[in-house]
């Protein structure tokens, strides 16, 4: 189904030097579906309303390095998806790439960076983009990673007697399959799985072939500003290698940081086509569930 070819070079947010064969683009593709997971059919307040029986008794932020993200989330906040809002985040990998971001978008340009937690940042964000009321936010600010995100977000909130009964999580769209997982797993292991989480990616990425090149689609630019492409390449690729239960992922068979995910065939498939060209990108990790 999918042929494999060259996939030598860098990277920028359109891909350009990201070579590839034909095949490839629809293989990056089929995972990137998968991991954009999305349990709600929009976020708009109607429909989403309607499948959870009424807003959401909270939404979670979690950190991460799109703006994109951010601003969907605090426009679904104040359209009144959920009753709450908290954002989730230390200081971890996608860090930089957040205050990069910042910096240069001449709406968040002048949002302080030095020293603050990504959950801090957005924040900022979210009052600057959506007129959101930094003073109604849950924060939590020391997490590093996806199962700090998890664990964390539920001691804060079981300290302060208000955990959920739904809840919302967005994510960066390559992260957010596992966030899913990580929550459901931490939350009851804490001795609490009476929330139900919604997983919602705010976008869907998808690339396209331009001239024998990789670039993103579209409907996808209009989410930047991305990922260089070799940085998304990482990513999705990691991600199928942590949610497939085996030695080498996050499943019980390997580090057992999530239950079992049973990766569908075609997500693996397709992530085995790529590995050949693409394996120099596998983002790979020597610490904890990151």
């Amino acid at each position: 189904m999918y042929e494999i070819g060259g996939g030598e070079g860098g990277g920028n947010e359109l891909g350009f030097e990201i070579e590839a064969a034909s095949g490839q683009a629809e293989a990056i593709n089929e995972i990137s579906r998968y991991l954009a997971e999305r349990e709600l059919p929009s976020m708009s307040t109607e429909r989403a309303v309607r499948l959870a029986d009424g807003p959401a008794d909270l939404l979670i932020l979690l950190g991460n390095g799109l703006p994109y993200v951010m601003e969907q989330a605090a426009e679904a906040f104040r359209a009144g998806v959920a009753k709450r809002f908290m954002i989730v985040g230390g200081i971890g990998h996608s860090t930089n790439d957040l205050i990069r971001r910042l910096r240069a978008h001449p709406r968040y340009r002048d949002i302080g960076t030095d020293g603050k937690s990504e959950a801090e940042m957005l924040l900022e964000a979210a009052a600057v983009h959506a007129g959101i009321d930094p003073g109604g936010v849950l924060l939590e600010t020391e997490s590093t990673n996806c199962g700090n995100n998890a664990a964390n977000a539920f001691e804060l909130l079981n300290r302060q007697g208000g955990l959920p009964g739904t809840a919302i999580l967005m994510q960066d769209p390559t992260m957010q399959r596992r966030s899913g997982a990580s929550f459901r797993r931490a939350w009851r292991e804490s001795g609490h799985a009476g929330t139900r989480f919604y997983s919602y990616a705010a976008f869907v990425p998808q690339v396209e072939m331009l001239d024998g090149r990789l670039r993103f689609d579209r409907d996808t630019r209009t989410a930047g500003p991305l990922w260089e492409m070799s940085r998304f390449l990482s990513l999705i690729l990691g991600e199928v290698r942590r949610l497939n239960d085996d030695e080498n992922g996050y499943g019980p068979r390997g580090r057992d940081y999530i239950d079992h995910v049973e990766v569908p065939d075609r997500v693996m498939e397709a992530y085995r086509a790529l590995l050949p060209a693409f394996s120099a990108y596998v983002r790979t990790e020597s610490g904890g569930n990151v």
